[in-house]
């Protein structure tokens, strides 16, 4: 592609199309995105799990919408991106035929960057194969704050230049399958108790601070080429003194910092603009035009047709009276075009190649592997991990393995990010790997918060088992998790904690005598979790975060 003569023959209406990206319902186009692709010339869409049910279906719909960008007005390719994550945020996942990789905090708990690198790799020519030529990942946050709802195991850990390390393996390893990377969510959001998707968070921290912990993984990615940075709903009052203005919108955070001082010269891309820390406080086409003025290439609005349209009308009619200059989006517009060429972004692979490219038994084999090398065993005080070789299992009379109990938490999306979870399955998905690994084990869903009837019907189930497991999901936010362990600790069977989201939920029942670190639910993990409580592996990961007030070791 040539840029310039590309450049100089689009419109001014085409050129501000290429700054946006959406998101639309369906597994099919909508007549809306059909209409921004074709007519108003988008840049990008975006893609969540609702419109995947099946890898080659997604391919063969990368193709379509390309086709409708090629026939259409500015007869460009488009980026189509998706937050393939790993761990709790995954668009494509067992169900659609791909492998769904762990996630971060898991792989700073293996401690092993090229492992981390080539999870990436297998995670990035999946997402290839089904059209996606943008990946909305890594996450480049620091979790140095325990009660963070929205990032938490998102993050590889709490210690900069770890993040740092995995950080930047994570981008060489989706830019080698020729997937752009995208950091985020520049500045920093490791350190909120606030989730942007439901409202401003506040990072207080001075400046010196900042470049300590929270900007040095970003320095380190843009050092590894990463092709794009999100931004962070986030105020940051020592870079912008304008009270409440996000990063997002701040010229000094966004061309200031990220542009001047940090040399980034790859693309800025917004969080999704209908996040409420931004629509609580800006109608959809003023927060676009802020957007831009500060230095936004690409903004991102995921779901809603009558913002969608707002966006591109009020930053068309602020350039058209003069209120955002034309060069400033010729600027973004030549990014955005050298990178579609330099990723051939307009490339899609027929469906049945993404079914031979998604799925694998080397993906599944690799994503095993690295579960293993993650998940941790924070304490086990009593010895009753492989618990087929249990003493107090024997001692109750239990022959073998056939007295283990799975109580099992039913997971439900705690953030914005997050994909709404199926429901529960007839029996837990640990149960049905435990007996896969040749264990059998008798097996009850709770709810997140589960009721008293629960919690006695889970009492009554682990009252006859020799051994029991139970599987929790961020037990330090809800106190009826928190209750429904203590409960099952104080019956004297012998107990065994898996949690299945970040571990710092160990601080709500420090007396837990056996405590494994799993870190997210996804396949592998169970599966990692089941041959690792059969004996067939050993846990391989460290702690890559502190939870307070707990020495592991005690």
């Amino acid at each position: 592609m040539n840029v310039p003569a590309v450049l100089g023959r689009l419109t001014i209406e085409e050129k501000i199309g290429q700054m946006f990206m959406f998101g639309f319902p369906g597994t099919a186009p909508s007549p809306e995105i059909e209409e921004f692709i074709g007519r108003r010339a988008i840049g990008g869409v975006i893609y969540f799990a609702r419109n995947v049910t099946e890898v080659a279906q997604t391919a063969a719909l990368s193709e379509r919408l390309q086709a409708t960008a090629r026939d259409g007005r500015a007869a460009l390719p488009l980026f189509v991106a998706a937050d393939q994550e790993g761990g709790i945020v995954a668009r494509f996942t067992a169900a659609s035929g791909a492998v769904r990789m762990p996630g971060n905090m898991l792989l700073g708990a293996a401690g092993d960057p090229s492992l981390t690198e080539a999870v990436a790799v297998a995670a990035g020519e999946q997402l290839a194969a089904c059209g996606v030529n943008v990946n909305l990942a890594p996450v480049l946050d620091v979790n140095v704050n325990p009660a963070n709802p929205v990032i938490g195991g998102r993050s590889y850990g709490e210690d900069p230049a770890m993040v740092a390390d995995h950080g930047a393996a994570a981008v060489r390893g989706y830019q080698k399958a020729g997937v752009m990377a995208t950091g985020k969510h520049f500045p920093g959001h490791g350190d909120t108790d606030v989730d942007s998707h439901l409202a401003l968070p506040v990072v207080p921290h001075q400046r010196d601070r900042l470049e300590a912990v929270e900007l040095l993984p970003f320095r380190r990615a843009i050092a590894a080429g990463v092709a794009g940075i999100m931004t962070s709903h986030v105020f940051f009052p020592a870079i912008e003194p304008t009270p409440g203005l996000p990063a997002t919108l701040s010229r000094r955070v966004l061309t200031g910092l990220l542009r001047r001082e940090l040399g980034f010269d790859g693309l800025v891309m917004t969080d999704c603009m209908e996040m409420k820390a931004i629509t609580d406080n800006y109608p959809a086409g003023q927060a676009a035009v802020l957007a831009v003025k500060a230095g936004a290439d690409l903004v991102l609005v995921s779901h809603t047709p009558e913002r969608q349209a707002e966006s591109l009308d009020a930053v068309l009619a602020a350039v058209r009276r003069g209120d955002v200059d034309e060069g400033r989006v010729d600027e973004s517009v030549a990014r955005i075009l050298a990178h579609k060429a330099r990723y051939d972004v307009g490339r899609v692979s027929p469906p049945d190649r993404a079914r031979a490219t998604c799925g694998t038994a080397a993906q599944r084999e690799l994503a095993l592997r690295a579960a293993v090398s993650g998940v941790t065993l924070v304490r086990d005080r009593a010895g009753l991990i492989p618990v087929h070789r249990g003493s107090d299992a024997r001692a109750a009379g239990i022959t073998g393995i056939a007295g283990i109990a799975i109580i099992a938490v039913s997971p439900r999306p705690l953030s914005g990010v997050e994909d709404g979870a199926g429901g529960p399955t007839t029996t837990p998905p640990l149960a049905d790997a435990l007996a896969r690994a040749g264990l059998a084990a008798r097996g009850l869903h709770v709810n997140m918060r589960p009721a008293p009837a629960e919690i006695e019907r889970a009492a009554d189930l682990a009252g006859g088992a020799g051994v029991v497991v139970v599987a929790t999901v961020a037990a330090h936010r809800f106190p009826e998790q928190v209750g429904l362990v203590k409960r099952l600790l104080g019956s004297g069977r012998p107990t065994i904690i898996v949690a299945l989201r970040e571990p710092y939920e160990l601080a709500r029942f420090p007396e837990a005598g056996s405590f494994l670190a799993a870190y997210d639910d996804s396949e592998p993990v169970i599966e990692a979790v089941a041959h690792i409580l059969a004996g067939k592996d050993k846990a391989g990961g460290r702690l890559p975060v502190t939870i307070p007030g707990i020495d592991p070791a005690a």
